[in-house]
């Protein structure tokens, strides 16, 4: 039997989530080089509160693998609200339905996007 074919769908997990995750959030976002901190671009505004929460959320996870450890991966409702401009009563809705739909994670009252989602998530907002 030839497994050739089978082993070439072996990926470096890394590698290709960081692609995708480039993909997802490049036109939207930048980090700042001294403070670490996530600046959003003109057409990050253009988005609606959704797709604002899950470019943010990306962005933390871009963080992670940067390995910049002063963002972290996961964030408060409160922390998501001041850092996009999303309003905390808007905020909370929008957290929640992303959870119930498998599209977060959250852990002790913070979210966060789990790496089997990214692929989803960047085709969402395509």
């Amino acid at each position: 039997m030839n497994t050739k074919k089978i082993q070439s769908l072996f990926v470096d997990e890394k590698e290709v989530g960081e692609e995708i995750l480039y993909e997802a959030i490049s036109p939207f976002i930048r980090f700042g080089k001294e403070s670490n901190s996530v600046i959003f671009t003109p057409e990050y505004y253009e988005l609606g509160n959704r797709e604002k929460v899950l470019v943010y959320l990306l962005a933390l996870k871009a963080a992670g693998f940067l390995g910049l450890t002063s963002v972290g991966e996961s964030a408060s409702p409160k922390a998501i609200s001041a850092a996009t401009g999303v309003t905390y009563n808007s905020i909370k809705p929008i957290l929640s339905g992303l959870a119930k739909n498998g599209l977060l994670a959250r852990e002790g009252g913070r979210y966060s996007v789990p790496n089997h989602n990214i692929l989803r998530i960047k085709e969402m907002m395509s």
